[in-house]
């Protein structure tokens, strides 16, 4: 084997060894891990996913504050006669209906980011199949455990996990 100028041998001109398992299986979860494009994930699809549910959230904001300014508006029509109750009417009424439209432009952001945890969540499934590996326990951190505890999470999925009433108790 050929020396370099400092005396270490060079690996280059060493004779190629074959592959050992090791090898393939380093191989084959670098592949795997290839796969997941983990690259385009963190530099591009996360980022837009999270601008997308930024711009929902902004969106939703934006036209429940346009409807909750009609009705508003409504509230303090004084109006004096019928006719101009009605014009007012349907002034605030279309001022609502164009807000609405909030809901068709968050529903089209929140289908981009279902797409992508769709697509993550299957790349990850086949990296695990692919690889055996399987999870470990994860350790609950005190700031996990608080916002159990405390129901920190946000709405239940199919509804609240406390009644209405509870919570109104609350302010009385």
């Amino acid at each position: 084997m050929a020396m370099d100028r400092f005396g270490a041998s060079d690996p280059a001109s060493a004779p190629p060894r074959k592959l050992t398992a090791m090898d393939l299986e380093i191989a084959d979860l670098t592949e795997a891990i290839g796969a997941l494009a983990p690259g385009r994930l963190s530099a591009q699809q996360l980022p837009e996913a999270r601008a997308e549910l930024e711009a929902a959230r902004r969106e939703a904001g934006d036209g429940v504050t346009r409807v909750l300014g009609a009705v508003e508006a409504l509230l303090a029509v004084e109006a004096a006669s019928l006719a101009e109750f009605r014009r007012a009417l349907e002034v605030q009424a279309t001022v609502i209906l164009e807000a609405c439209a909030y809901e068709d432009l968050a529903g089209q952001r929140l289908a981009k980011v279902e797409r992508l945890l769709a697509d993550l969540q299957d790349r990850l499934s086949q990296l695990a199949v692919r690889t055996g590996v399987e999870d470990r326990a994860v350790i609950e951190t005190a700031a996990d455990l608080r916002r159990r505890q405390l129901h920190l999470n946000g709405p239940a999925l199919g509804g609240p996990e406390v009644g209405q009433a509870a919570i109104d108790a609350m302010f009385d």
